[in-house]
């Protein structure tokens, strides 16, 4: 049982994982050449999605559209489950997740989508909005996601430590990499920054 209580949607995308062949292993050992013309390849299909990132692109309108079609096939054209859980806002205003097997898995018959609030924990499981009762053998809480940009460690600039600064006031980065006062650190990740595209790797 999943019990979506005031959960982000996400958009899924097609991801299956790639086994190489002990074949291609070793080619990509003994020839660096192949191995560089693979990963630049890589990166150029990955770096020529970014334009679907852009608000009111044809491309973003295009990839909503894809992408609808795609998760409705995966939900089995359940209703229910796909207002629950394909997003209605554009493509790129949240990072694009594979979750490969996921969305098929809440077809199952032994799995129920609860989308209604929680009322109270009772001894057999969950009440729900509606009155009903949820009954479940194990509770997993999945609530306390920390997404902030605080830093994980101390960096001490001209006005105080980062992590003071970035939890009492909005995170800032010029260009995504350097933050006003703080010239002792360069992020690549920083807040505002295109995470979800690999246009970092085009550096290496």
């Amino acid at each position: 049982m999943e019990i979506r209580q005031g959960r982000q949607n996400s958009w899924k995308f097609g991801h299956g994982r790639r086994n190489f062949t002990p074949k291609q292993i070793e080619k990509f050992k003994t020839s660096p050449e192949y191995y560089l013309e693979f990963v630049k390849a890589v990166e150029e299909q990955i770096n020529g999605r970014f334009p679907m990132m852009l608000k009111d692109s044809e491309s973003q309108a295009q990839a909503f559209k894809l992408l609808s079609i795609y998760m409705t096939a995966l939900l089995g054209n359940d209703k229910h489950l796909c207002k629950a859980l394909i997003p209605s806002f554009a493509v790129g205003c949240r990072r694009l997740t594979p979750g490969p097997g996921y969305l098929e898995s809440l077809t199952k018959e032994n799995v129920r989508v609860v989308t209604e609030n929680i009322a109270r924990i009772v001894p057999t499981g969950i009440e729900i909005a509606t009155g009903d009762v949820a009954e479940v053998d194990s509770l997993i809480c999945a609530t306390v996601f920390d997404l902030s940009f605080r830093p994980r460690f101390s960096v001490i600039g001209r006005k105080g430590n980062l992590q003071d600064l970035w939890t009492e006031n909005l995170p800032r980065a010029y260009m995504s990499c350097a933050v006003h006062d703080s010239p002792i650190i360069s992020c690549s990740s920083a807040p505002t920054a295109p995470s979800a595209t690999a246009v970092k790797a085009s550096g290496y």
